[in-house]
C-alpha cells in the first residue's frame, strides 16, 4: 500500500478448561447434582499499535453449583440451588524493551509506585498507529447466589414462586493512567503524527491509581400463576420484587454530586460534592429503593382449538442495575485520588510541552502522590478544577 504501514496484531491465545459434573439419586423423590467449571484464558489484548505493544491478559474463572430437586407430591415440586463464582483478571502491559514514556524523555513522574511495568499510552489519531500498551490492573470479583423455587398445581392453576439472593464483591487495583496518557489529534499542527513528533498534546491525563472494594447484595422474590382459563386460552400473571441496594465501598470513598450541596466531611470541597458521612448521605451514595415491583402478564390462545394457529402475547416491567465496575470511576476524583486532565498542555493552558508536561502547572508535578484517607478529608485542599467521576444522585 503506497504511503501506508501494514502490521499484524498480537493475538496469541492460550485457553485451559476443566469440567466436573456429579449426579446422585438420594431417593425416588430427591435428586442431588453438582457442577464445577474452571476456565483460564491467557491472551494478548491487541491495540492499534505496532507489534510488541499489547496487554497480556490473564483470566481465571471458577464456578461451582450445587442443586437439590425434590418432589414432595404429585402437585408440588421444589428446587434449591447454591452457586459460587470466583473470577480474576490481571492485565500486564508489554512494550519493546519495556520502555515507558518516562524512559523516552517525558519528564512526568509516575502517579504512584507500580509493582510491574506501568505501560505506555500515546494515542495518535489520523490513521496512524498508537504507541500504546494499556495499563496495569487487577480485578477479582466473587459472587454468591442462593435460589429456592417451587411449583404447585391447584386445579387449573400452576403457581410458581421463588426467592433469590445474590452477594457480589469486587476487589480491584487499576494503574491504567499512572504513567500518563497523551493524545495527539492534529489540533496543534494540523496532523496527528506531526503533533506527536513535536510533542504537542491535545490532551493529557494522569492519576495516582485507584483501589476499590465494592460489596453489593441483590435479593428478589417472585410469584406467577399460569391459569388455564379455557381449553383454548391460558393466561400468565406474575409479580417480581426486585429492590435496588446500591453497592458500598469498604474504603468509604464513593463520591456523589447534588446541586447546591455543601459537604461537612470535606468542607473545602466545591459546592455539590458529597461524601460518605455527610448529613443525609448513605454509604452507597445512592438511596436504597425497596419499592421496585415488576408486574408481568401474558397469554396463549389456541385459535379454533385445533392447535393449528396459536396467538401469544406478553408484557412485563423489568429492572436493570449498573454493573459494579462502573462505580469505581467515582474513586477517580479528589480527595481520595488525584485525576488530572490538562487540555493542550504547553499552549494557552496550564502545563508544558510533552517532555515536561508540568512545566507551567501551578505547583509543578504533583506526582507521585499517596491516596488520601477519609480521616484526612476535613483538612484537604482541593486542586481546581476537579476532574474525575462522581455519582449523580439526582439522575
Amino acid at each position: 500500500i503506497s504511503g501506508g504501514y501494514v502490521t499484524l496484531e498480537n493475538q496469541n491465545i492460550d485457553s485451559t478448561q476443566y469440567l466436573i459434573n456429579m449426579d446422585h439419586q438420594i431417593s425416588d423423590k430427591n435428586h442431588l447434582s453438582g457442577r464445577y467449571f474452571y476456565n483460564q484464558d491467557n491472551f494478548q489484548r491487541p491495540f492499534a499499535a505496532p507489534i510488541g505493544f499489547f496487554a497480556l491478559n490473564l483470566f481465571r474463572n471458577q464456578n461451582l453449583t450445587i442443586s437439590d430437586a425434590h418432589t414432595f407430591s404429585s402437585t408440588l415440586t421444589a428446587n434449591f440451588r447454591a452457586t459460587f463464582g470466583r473470577y480474576a483478571r490481571t492485565q500486564i502491559p508489554e512494550a519493546p524493551g519495556l520502555k515507558s514514556l518516562q524512559d523516552l524523555g517525558s519528564k512526568v513522574s509516575l502517579g504512584t509506585q507500580v509493582p510491574i511495568f506501568p505501560g505506555i499510552r500515546s494515542n495518535i489519531s489520523g490513521g496512524f498507529v498508537n504507541i500504546f500498551s494499556g495499563g496495569a490492573l487487577t480485578q477479582d470479583p466473587t459472587a454468591y447466589e442462593y435460589r429456592a423455587e417451587a411449583v404447585k398445581v391447584l386445579g387449573s392453576h400452576q403457581l410458581s414462586f421463588g426467592f433469590t439472593f445474590e452477594r457480589d464483591q469486587i476487589n480491584a487495583t487499576d494503574y491504567s493512567y499512572v504513567p500518563g496518557d497523551n493524545t495527539f489529534d492534529g489540533s496543534r499542527s494540523g496532523l496527528g503524527m506531526s503533533d506527536f513528533y513535536f510533542g504537542l498534546d491535545s490532551q493529557f491525563f494522569q492519576d495516582n491509581g485507584r483501589k476499590f472494594y465494592l460489596r453489593e447484595s441483590r435479593p428478589a422474590l417472585y410469584v406467577q400463576d399460569d391459569y388455564k382459563l379455557t381449553h383454548e386460552l391460558t393466561v400468565n400473571l406474575g409479580l417480581r420484587w426486585d429492590p435496588w441496594l446500591p453497592p458500598v465501598d469498604r474504603n468509604q470513598t464513593l463520591v456523589g454530586f447534588q446541586s447546591g450541596f455543601k459537604s461537612s466531611i470535606a468542607p473545602n470541597a466545591p459546592v455539590g460534592m458529597q461524601f460518605v458521612g455527610d448529613s443525609g448521605v448513605s454509604s452507597s451514595i445512592f438511596k436504597q429503593n425497596w419499592k421496585d415491583l415488576a408486574p408481568r402478564v401474558g397469554f396463549a390462545y389456541n385459535v379454533g382449538g385445533k392447535g393449528i394457529t396459536v396467538l401469544r402475547g406478553a408484557y412485563g416491567l423489568f429492572y436493570g442495575f449498573p454493573e459494579g465496575l462502573l462505580y469505581q470511576r467515582t474513586d477517580a476524583t479528589q480527595p481520595v485520588d488525584l485525576y488530572l486532565n490538562i487540555p493542550a498542555p504547553g499552549g494557552g493552558n496550564a502545563g508544558g510541552p510533552w517532555d515536561n508536561t508540568y512545566a507551567n502547572y501551578l505547583g509543578g508535578d504533583p506526582f507521585p502522590r499517596a491516596h488520601v484517607s477519609p480521616d484526612q478529608f476535613a483538612s484537604y485542599t482541593f486542586l481546581l478544577p476537579v476532574s474525575g467521576g462522581v455519582l449523580n444522585t439526582a439522575a
